[in-house]
């Protein structure tokens, strides 16, 4: 029996990991995209997509928020004040 390399391995590992990190970053940016109002007229999808952002972890502290504004905008449209206010404070 041939083992193969270890580099082999290593490198397929890489290609597949990048390949991860750059279908995330894309899935990501259509969420802040949707965040932001855009490519969407639906605010339970604005709404859904700066929820999804937030616990993303991509970004925290006051890199958040931005979406956390937007989530409130969104959720007071919505009627879901009780949502809203919780994101203003």
């Amino acid at each position: 029996m041939r083992f193969k390399p270890i580099w082999r391995v290593a490198a397929l590992g890489a290609v597949l990991a990048w390949q991860s990190a750059l279908a995330t970053a894309q899935e990501l940016g259509q969420f802040i995209r949707w965040c932001e109002g855009k490519d969407t007229d639906s605010y339970e999808k604005a709404a859904d997509a700066c929820t999804t952002f937030i616990d993303s972890g991509y970004r925290s502290g006051t890199g958040l928020v931005w979406a956390f504004v937007n989530r409130g905008l969104w959720s007071d449209n919505l009627g879901r004040y009780d949502r809203a206010i919780q994101d203003f404070r």
